[in-house]
């Protein structure tokens, strides 16, 4: 099993990223990126990791969904009384990476998170499934359940209650906003040599500099 791990490795076109190519804000360049995956088919291109610090500055990480990406940030939504959200609360700061490995690009994003007005919850609310409705209810998210089962019940129990009926959003659920002060573009090359980029922000405006890789 160590010799296959050690003998993991892919090698990429060498085609180059230069820094001409790169729009000056460095959320519409995500977004280029973000549409270049989605062209490519990448699975679930929207898949972030999220990463945040807890009250005994204790780090964790997590896969979660990239919803919305406007001017001011990435937003994805969440239980607020889910662990990343408890993280969040007493510490704002935080870190996303995004890898789109079939196209051999990855993104680091740091920055400062907060909620979203609920009248934007609300708005997404709206655009989820049925069933999306009904789990985020179900849910006590990141807390300790007896079994599959009792999550199961409560699910169809809430099923019967909400059918045909309009869901409104829960109270504890909604959106986080990162309003990124640093971004790192990743490029894959030939012979580890890859392009990085990174934009960091000087009041309002952002500086582009070149690390190696």
């Amino acid at each position: 099993m160590e010799k296959y791990i050690l003998n993991l490795r892919k090698e990429y076109a060498d085609i180059p990223l230069s820094l001409k190519e790169l729009s000056k804000n460095p959320l519409k360049q995500l977004k280029h990126w973000l549409n270049d995956a989605i062209k490519e088919k990448v699975v679930e291109a929207n898949i972030i990791t999220l990463a945040t610090v807890s009250r005994n500055n204790r780090p964790s990480i997590r896969a979660v969904l990239m919803k919305q990406l406007n001017s001011k940030g990435v937003i994805f939504f969440t239980n607020y009384n889910s662990r990343k959200a408890k993280d969040l609360e007493f510490n704002p700061y935080a870190a996303i990476n995004i890898v789109w490995r079939e196209i051999g690009r990855q993104v680091n994003i740091e920055g400062k998170i907060k909620k979203i007005s609920q009248k934007e919850n609300e708005r997404y609310f709206k655009l989820r499934t049925y069933e999306a409705k009904i789990a985020a209810i179900t849910s006590p998210q990141s807390s300790v359940i007896k079994s599959r089962e009792q999550l199961d019940k409560i699910f169809l129990t809430n099923d019967k209650i909400y059918k045909n009926k309009k869901i409104k959003c829960p109270a504890n659920w909604g959106g986080f906003i990162l309003e990124p002060n640093r971004i790192e573009f990743w490029h894959a090359r030939e012979k580890r040599l890859h392009d990085r980029f990174v934009y960091l922000k000087d009041k309002k405006n952002w500086k582009i500099i070149r690390l190696a890789p």
